[in-house]
């Protein structure tokens, strides 16, 4: 499953108690959960070439992680970082002196 923070923790609780009906027909359970999985699957093979083609796999993944997440807790409005601003204040003065 990958790491896990509390907030996490408590989700999959939830969700795994929330609906018990499920289990009841336990036939279209494992049909709806077979092609999630296969659609899970299906959109991750892009993204399988980036990380073959990375010069550290276990970096790259670990920070697209921590991204994902501060995406998730900022609701979206996630900051760039100092380097990243300064790197574009440094091309947008490059491209003014072409």
């Amino acid at each position: 499953m990958g790491p896990n923070d509390p907030r996490n923790l408590t989700g999959d609780i939830v969700d795994g108690s929330y609906f018990p009906m499920a289990d009841l027909n336990i036939y279209l359970s494992l049909l709806s959960t077979g092609i999630k999985v296969l659609e899970i699957r299906a959109s991750l093979m892009e993204q399988e070439k980036l990380v073959e083609q990375s010069v550290d796999p276990y970096a790259l993944v670990k920070d697209i992680y921590f991204q994902q997440q501060e995406f998730k807790v900022k609701d979206g409005k996630v900051e760039k970082p100092a380097e990243e601003k300064e790197l574009e204040d440094d091309i947008d003065a490059y491209l003014d002196n072409l």
